[in-house]
């Protein structure tokens, strides 16, 4: 999150032939979008997130023979759009306007309507609201959507003093690009929240002002920021505010009355003061002094606003200064969860807390649950640390096999399918040597003990030595399946499914999303997660915690939006708390986005369900009979 020199972020290697490849090819090819895919994965995999952003913004452009290009995201809880990432010539232009409401210019409008937009002639254009870039000499816009989990939602945008000649298959370029970018965004989003579940969880049940201690150095060891204010609201004029970088005797100046009311903290919204214009939400909160650059961040969960945090620069940040709300918003939704039941009166919706690991400390913890993480020894690992990236993919492989042994042959067909025998022996060779020396540096002294070899073949030590979430996810599915096949009580099996749903940060290796070898186990283990989500939900609702239920079906949403029985499953337990509307707007946002992504209807038990909504107006008893009857 840290800003880097203006063109550090770009400096990826790709060699005149790849690039000439990429442009010199139809659009719509394969050859055409392959390379260009290869180096916005490449610039995820090896670069800071703006960075990232910023080769793929500058990549697009190439490609298409665009001037400008830029990104926009919506605030995790907000819904405004803020532009994220912006590349070209006309900058200054561009940043006119850093935020819109859904439904407003063409960034608001694509993520309303999930449906591309593109003029030619922005002059006459009304949905154009940025006239500085009209007089740049920009005349077409083209808008894509992007989508990503937990609610996010944004748009990818080009913009061009030349119209394209194909503007069909741009925009279909364009969205190939979206999906990739999506992808790699949502990934780089959990491992933020990743970092905030460590660092809240170290100070479970510590005092309040401790809790808010640990999120705000959090915050400054991310973004460099010298002076940072958290304040919780207790509902009840008891608030509690911790400063970082501050003289502690301001935390009586640096609150505000409890009956102020806060557009920023009650939206869910995120801005930047020293850029305030009219289109930024206004705040009735009051600041300490001695702050020179102030970005003020909501800290709300699920509509739940607790609170704010500010965060203090020490300089004005280079435009678009936005860039830095996104992952700020994200990091202070994660601990606007585990600090919920922190707030008087909520301790009733204080959430599970399930141990996340293995019992007792491992010589090795495999985390591949989301974007690979691992731990040696108790301590999390540096995966900069590996001197290759096929020594990962070689680790990950290797525990795909669950201590199973992998021959030579096979593992070089994995790695390196083009390479002959020779070559690859060579290439697995300086892989194995990087890997286990990071693994176990004191291997170098004795014994490989982690990752053995015998008989040209390969495997990893899964037994007391190493711990892997994957595995551990499927026989605690197991557990849960032999309980309720032999009729066991539900409290016996509920808890595994809690410690599963906790498990699962995201799909498997999801930082290696377009590996086939791993493609099958992924698909399994989505599936069952989706099952165990709905368990979950049933669990909560004959224990009467609706909310709870309501959590654990839109975690199974994040994972996949289209999964009919989800969706159904949430419009009746909304309807059952009486939350009519919420119920009604879920149903028809469901219904428009299988129309426009899969050409589909939904399946006849959820259209029948639909026309309960139609008709029913608060007839809630028959759907707490649909729940409790399990349909």
């Amino acid at each position: 999150m840290e800003e880097c020199e203006e063109k550090s972020g770009r400096e990826v290697e790709v060699d005149d032939a790849e690039r000439a490849d990429w442009l010199d090819a139809p659009l719509i090819s394969t050859e055409g979008v392959v390379p260009l895919l290869g180096i916005i994965a490449r610039a995820f995999a090896e670069q800071e997130f703006s960075d990232a952003l910023s080769v793929t913004l500058d990549a697009l452009c190439e490609a298409l023979h665009a001037d400008d290009a830029e990104i926009f995201f919506s605030e995790p809880e907000g819904a405004d759009l803020l532009l994220t990432a912006c590349n070209g010539p006309d900058l200054e232009a561009l940043v006119e306007q850093t935020r819109f409401t859904p439904g407003s210019g063409f960034p608001g409008q694509v993520t309303t309507d999930w449906q591309p937009l593109m003029s030619s002639d922005l002059s006459a254009d009304s949905r154009y609201l940025r006239q500085s870039v009209v007089r740049c000499g920009i005349t077409s816009y083209a808008c894509v959507p992007l989508r990503a989990p937990r609610g996010l939602s944004g748009s990818l945008n080009v913009a061009w003093r030349t119209p394209p000649e194909e503007l069909e298959s741009t925009i279909q370029f364009m969205e190939l690009v979206a999906s990739l970018v999506s992808t790699h965004i949502a990934a780089r989003l959990s491992e933020l929240r990743c970092l905030v579940d460590q660092a809240m969880e170290s100070a479970a049940g510590g005092s309040i002002r401790r809790r808010l201690d640990v999120l705000l150095r959090l915050i400054v060891e991310l973004t460099g920021a010298p002076r940072a204010v958290a304040k919780l609201l207790d509902g009840e004029g008891n608030d509690v505010t911790a400063l970082h970088g501050l003289p502690q005797c301001l935390l009586d100046s640096s609150t505000s009355s409890p009956d102020c009311p806060c557009d920023v903290v009650e939206g869910g919204h995120g801005d930047f003061v020293s850029t305030r214009s009219l289109e930024v939400p206004s705040c009735g909160c009051e600041f300490p002094p001695m702050m020179n650059h102030p970005c003020r961040l909501a800290m709300t969960y699920a509509g739940e606003a607790l609170g704010c945090v500010v965060v203090d620069f020490e300089e004005e940040l280079p435009p678009p200064a936005t860039r830095e709300i996104l992952p700020l918003l994200v990091v202070t939704q994660q601990a606007a969860f585990h600090l919920r039941g922190a707030v008087a009166g909520r301790e009733k919706d204080e959430p599970r807390r399930v141990p996340i690991g293995p019992e007792k400390e491992r010589a090795l913890e495999i985390y591949g649950l989301g974007p690979l993480k691992l731990v040696r020894q108790g301590e999390p690992l540096d995966l900069d640390a590996f001197e290759r990236r096929t020594a990962l993919e070689l680790l990950k492989i290797l525990a795909l096999k669950s201590g199973r042994p992998m021959s030579t042959d096979q593992l070089i067909e994995m790695l390196w399918p083009d390479s002959d025998l020779g070559a690859g022996k060579n290439r697995l060779h300086v892989a194995l040597h990087a890997l286990r020396t990071v693994l176990e540096p004191e291997g170098r002294r004795g014994a490989w003990r982690l990752v053995r070899t015998g008989q040209s073949q390969y495997f990893l030590e899964t037994g007391d030595e190493v711990w892997v979430d994957f595995l551990h996810f499927e026989a605690l599915w197991k557990r849960v399946r032999v309980g309720r096949g032999a009729g066991h009580r539900q409290e016996d099996w509920a808890a595994a499914v809690d410690e599963m749903l906790a498990l699962y940060r995201g799909d498997l290796f999801d930082d290696s999303c377009y590996d086939s070898w791993c493609e099958a186990r992924r698909t399994y283990l989505r599936r069952i997660f989706l099952e165990a989500t709905i368990l979950a939900a049933d669990s909560r609702i004959d224990c009467g915690e609706f909310e709870g239920a309501i959590e654990a079906l839109r975690r199974g949403l994040e994972i996949d939006e289209f999964d009919d029985t989800l969706n159904r499953r949430l419009i009746e337990v909304l309807l059952a708390t009486g939350a009519r509307q919420r119920a009604q707007e879920h149903y028809e946002t469901y219904v428009r986005r299988l129309h426009r992504v899969l050409d589909c209807e939904p399946m006849p038990e959820t259209l029948e369900l639909g026309q309960l909504l139609v008709t029913a107006r608060r007839d809630f008893e028959a759907v707490r009979h649909r729940l409790d009857s399990g349909n």
